[in-house]
């Protein structure tokens, strides 16, 4: 995995981005201005890094025959030591997201015993139980809100709702017919929340950026495939993945708008920053 140190725009990282390349696990650092490889081989996909530091959270594709194909969740602390599967049900885990409080919540779709008829299909669960399953959720990152009260939860068909923790009240944020709102994820200071919006039918996929009551959505970027931002602790920065023909690469966004400034060169996914 080639490392390109050099070209890192070191000014505008602070705190540490974990993204994928290559079938490895990389580390930059924007304190040390280092770029490490964690872990050189593997399957790492839709990373979520614990706020306590001590692990990351992503998805593994397992192939077996055409009948058992699973997206697994593991982990692994940022040494490259402690790997372990999450949950181990027969079952799609997959988009993990961790809350302040260090709770996971991520995207179900399979059977499990808690579940009415055993099935639990394309729902929204916090470790390993039931959370949310009224609606046909996205195959897609659930925010946490910074307090841990509240998820954002993409809907197929064109929804991000607020669903409050305590009694799964739904508050609609963002309807749209015909629009894939996927990967939010709210700003350090909780007043306001990154996606990735594409339309159907269109090849391109945008991030953009909404206040936490669904009010002034706003595009960041657009013409590439975008998406899974992830904002910096300060909130001055958005990285996110972009996808070309050839590779992806990560690239920050001032949320306020203006030019994008990309980081890695020799490829990059599913990045995600803490202090």
């Amino acid at each position: 995995l080639e490392l390109e140190v050099d070209s890192v725009p070191w000014s505008q990282i602070t705190g540490k981005i974990a993204f994928t390349r290559a079938g490895g696990l990389l580390i930059i650092d924007g304190t040390a201005r280092t770029l490490t490889v964690v872990k050189d081989s593997g399957s790492f996909s839709r990373l979520a890094w614990k706020y306590d530091g001590t692990e990351i959270a992503y998805a593994v594709f397992y192939m077996g025959d055409w009948s058992d194909a699973w997206w697994r969740l593991h982990s692994i602390r940022p040494d490259g030591s402690g790997e372990r599967t999450l949950y181990s049900v027969h079952a799609h885990n997959d988009f993990p997201a961790w809350s302040r409080d260090g709770r996971l919540a991520y995207w179900f779709n399979g059977e499990h015993p808690l579940c009415e008829g055993a099935e639990c299909m394309y729902s929204i669960f916090i470790d390993d139980t039931p959370f949310f399953t009224d609606a046909t959720c996205d195959r897609s990152r659930p925010a946490w809100s910074p307090d841990s009260k509240f998820l954002v939860i993409s809907i197929m068909g064109g929804s991000l709702f607020q669903v409050a923790l305590n009694d799964t009240a739904v508050v609609p944020l963002l309807q749209e017919e015909g629009v894939s709102y996927r990967d939010p994820i709210y700003s350090p200071d909780g007043a306001r929340i990154a996606f990735a919006r594409s339309a159907f039918g269109m090849t391109t996929s945008e991030i953009w950026i909404v206040n936490a009551d669904g009010t002034n959505p706003m595009g960041l970027t657009s013409g590439h495939q975008d998406a899974y931002p992830a904002w910096s602790p300060d909130g001055s920065r958005i990285a996110f993945g972009r996808w070309d023909q050839r590779s992806g690469q990560i690239l920050l966004v001032n949320p306020e708008g203006g030019a994008v400034t990309q980081v890695t060169r020799n490829g990059g996914e599913s990045p995600t920053w803490i202090p």
